[in-house]
């Protein structure tokens, strides 16, 4: 779990669909990622060493539902991980079978390209036509990402955290919709995170039954008066 934190602080994923007025674009350039998919992604940190550490995961986000999972971590000791953001927490599942549970964990995607984000024009990464874009991230570090030419899918990520040297690059294959709209809640439920603390439910008044006791409390008190 070397890098659990590092992947909390850096990643950030973007797409929605904007017209740049400047920049002589005759096209509509996309700034947001679609509400609900999946992901496949390859992850390169280069530390201050010039170090390559490359794993791979899958990725399924709802952002209507503020969850991000992320699981098939490979050598990186997480089984997986799911991120709410309603409640900011991350749930964790390790690869030896633990669960663990962090809050005040900071949401790792943010749906749409920032406002004062800077365009960079156009580019081609790997045969790819791509928008450039470069903004600061919620965490701190500036980020640069590329969503392909018209088709408006996320294709790679690279962020610069505050270590000198350091540099991530995620490159994305987005593959379609999410497998199933529970998918979220069957991770949860691995680990018994599930599982809430209920009420017991309050039991409503059947007033019918207590007039009918009170009304059998009166008619004994009357027999008791009258003697009988």
């Amino acid at each position: 779990m070397a890098h659990e934190y590092h992947i909390l602080l850096t990643t950030i994923l973007v797409i929605v669909v904007v017209s740049i007025p400047t920049q002589g674009i005759e096209y509509t350039a996309c700034k947001c990622l679609p509400n609900a998919g999946t992901s496949d992604i390859v992850y390169t940190i280069t530390d201050a060493h010039s170090n390559n550490n490359k794993f791979k995961m899958k990725e399924y986000f709802n952002f209507n539902r503020k969850f991000v999972l992320r699981k098939d971590f490979g050598a990186q000791g997480m089984d997986w991980m799911l991120f709410d953001g309603n409640d900011k927490v991350a749930y964790i599942k390790t690869t030896d079978g633990k669960c663990i549970k962090r809050t005040s964990v900071g949401f790792p995607i943010q749906q749409c390209v920032p406002d004062d984000a800077e365009y960079l024009g156009k580019g081609n990464d790997g045969g790819v036509k791509v928008d450039v874009w470069k903004f600061k991230a919620d965490a701190g570090h500036n980020a640069i990402f590329q969503i392909t030419h018209r088709s408006c899918v996320l294709h790679s990520v690279t962020s610069f955290p505050h270590e000198i040297g350091m540099q991530d690059i995620a490159h994305f294959n987005f593959t379609g919709d999410l497998p199933s709209p529970s998918i979220f809640g069957n991770y949860l439920k691995d680990c018994g995170f599930d599982k809430r603390p209920t009420t017991p439910e309050k039991k409503e008044t059947n007033y019918s039954e207590v007039i009918n006791k009170i009304l059998s409390l009166v008619k004994k008190l009357k027999n008791l008066l009258n003697g009988t």
